[in-house]
């Protein structure tokens, strides 16, 4: 059974915010296309197979259910509703911040 997809609105805010950098501060509007497309592409198959992602190993995000994948230098943050056969797209995340402060 294929998934649903929701964006939260914090994953949207943080999407926006991460592609409006790559565009307008580093002016690499291909980068911020290509991110945007390989996000895509990965949810699609999150929604076929939404386990194929580990549960974090930060406990506390693993207590929630999270999954991730990456993409580049970024953490994309996801977790699964079995019941509702959705998946939420949480967050996204520059892989060299700290997690602590994030979660």
């Amino acid at each position: 059974m294929v998934y649903k997809l929701e964006y939260t609105r914090s994953f949207e805010e943080d999407l926006d915010s991460t592609l409006d950098y790559l565009k307008n501060i580093l002016y690499n509007s291909a980068a911020a296309s290509k991110l945007y497309n390989d996000i895509k592409k990965t949810f699609e198959l999150v929604c076929v197979q939404p386990e194929m992602f580990p549960l974090h190993k930060l406990k506390r995000i693993r207590d929630r259910g999270y999954r991730f994948f990456t993409i580049g230098n970024y953490l994309i943050f996801y977790s699964v509703d079995h019941e509702k056969h959705i998946i939420f797209a949480h967050t996204i995340v520059y892989g060299a911040r700290e997690l602590n402060n994030i979660f």
